[in-house]
């Protein structure tokens, strides 16, 4: 039963990086029981596959290349994949403000066309996570 639950794991991890709470979730899910899904997330953490700040990592350096957004989604992302919230902290303060303007004027460079005002703009900028001053200071410098 645990080599069945660790090959599962393992499979799962395959796809992409993983929080201790998806595996966590995933093997309770698969009806494991909470001792074989402990002893399959101990297993992980000791190869090193499993490391919330290293995932947190990934999906900060993911979304800020390849789906564009500000601090506020990644962290409330990041909560919602069971992540600890001093550990997000610790690991956005590599998506410092000068990053964070970057991907933001480069989301507005890129949908330009498609919002025809301001506020359009300013509220897509909202919705991907952005802080309101950043986005005034972005659009009035950018648009």
């Amino acid at each position: 039963m645990l080599a069945k639950a660790k090959s599962q794991a393992l499979r799962f991890l395959a796809y992409r990086n993983r929080s201790t709470h998806e595996i966590r979730t995933f093997l309770t899910k698969k009806k494991y029981e909470d001792n074989i899904v402990e002893e399959v997330v101990n297993y992980l953490e000791e190869l090193g596959y499993l490391n919330d700040y290293q995932f947190c990592q990934f999906w900060i350096e993911d979304r800020s290349r390849f789906k564009p957004m500000g601090k506020r989604r990644i962290y409330n992302e990041l909560l919602i994949k069971g992540i600890n919230p001093e550990i997000i902290k610790e690991a956005l303060k590599i998506f410092d403000e000068e990053r964070e303007r970057e991907v933001a004027i480069s989301l507005v460079k890129k949908k330009m066309k498609r919002y025809d005002s301001k506020e359009k703009m300013a509220r897509f900028l909202y919705n991907r996570g952005f802080d309101t001053g950043l986005i005034r200071h972005v659009i009035s410098q950018n648009y």
